[in-house]
C-alpha cells in the first residue's frame, strides 16, 4: 500500500505540472539501469533467538528505475524519480561469519527535484551535445523484505553528478554518479516478522542512524 500511494502522489505531479507547461518545453522521459554500493549501518543490533548480533549492512546491487524531467527554464528541470534495487539483508557479530542472519529485500525509491545543466539550453541547444549537470532531489526510501516482515518508509534524499550527451535531438545518453542518504529512526521493530517467529529476528536502533550508499547508473534520453 505505501508503494502504492508513492506512485499515486508521482502521478498526480505529472498531471499538475504538465498542463501548465506548453509542448514547446522540453520533456525527457529516461530508463536507466546502475550499481549500487552500500555502507555498514552503525548503531544498530539485529536480535535473533535470543542472539544479538552487533554489525548489519545490505549487500551491493544493480539498480534500475526511470527519471522523468520537465523543462521548467532554460538550465532547470524538475525531476521525477522512481527506481527498485533488489538486495539481501546482512547480519552478523564479531565471532559470527557476515551471513548468520539473512533475508532478501527490496529498496523501492520516489523522490523529486532539481537538476541544473551547466550548459545553457537555448536556440542553439541542438549543437550542444555533451550538458555537464547537478541534480538534487528529496523524497522516501521504501524497505521491503517480502514475506512475512514488515515494510517500512523513510525520508531520503540524493545528490548527483553527471553529463547528458545527446546523439540527436530526441536520443541522447545520460551518465552519472549519485550519494543517496536514507534516515533510519530510533525504533525496535524494523523488519519484524508479522508472527510471532522468534528464529526470523528484528532490527533494534536506539538511536537514529542513516545508510548511505552510492552508485552509478547510466539510461536513454527520450525527449520529448
Amino acid at each position: 500500500m505505501k508503494k502504492l500511494n508513492s506512485i499515486v502522489v508521482i502521478l498526480a505531479l505529472i498531471t499538475v505540472v504538465a498542463p501548465s507547461l506548453s509542448w514547446a518545453q522540453s520533456f525527457e522521459l529516461t530508463p536507466y539501469l546502475g550499481y549500487r554500493w552500500s555502507s555498514q549501518i552503525n548503531g544498530g543490533e539485529f536480535e535473533v533467538n535470543g542472539h544479538t548480533l552487533t554489525h548489519h549492512d545490505f549487500q551491493s546491487a544493480v539498480n534500475f528505475g526511470l527519471w522523468f524531467d520537465v523543462r521548467l527554464a532554460s538550465r532547470v528541470m524538475l525531476e521525477i524519480m522512481a527506481e527498485s534495487m533488489p538486495t539481501t539483508f546482512e547480519a552478523w557479530d564479531d565471532s559470527s561469519p557476515k551471513n548468520e542472519a539473512s533475508f532478501d529485500v527490496t529498496f523501492y525509491y520516489f523522490q523529486l527535484g532539481l537538476l541544473y545543466e551547466i550548459i545553457e539550453y537555448g536556440v542553439d541547444a541542438a549543437d550542444v551535445k555533451v550538458r555537464p549537470f547537478i541534480m538534487g532531489s528529496l523524497g522516501s526510501t521504501v524497505f521491503d523484505p517480502g514475506g512475512d516482515r514488515q515494510s517500512s518508509t523513510r525520508f531520503s534524499a540524493s545528490f548527483a553528478l553527471g553529463f547528458k550527451n545527446m546523439f540527436t535531438e530526441r536520443f541522447g545518453l545520460r551518465v552519472q554518479g549519485r550519494y543517496m542518504w536514507t534516515y533510519l529512526n530510533a525504533d525496535n521493530d524494523y523488519w519484524c516478522p508479522d508472527t510471532d517467529n522468534p528464529t526470523a529476528g528484528c532490527t533494534v536502533y536506539p538511536t537514529s542512524v542513516s545508510l548511505s550508499q552510492i552508485d552509478i547508473t547510466a539510461g536513454l534520453i527520450i525527449a520529448f
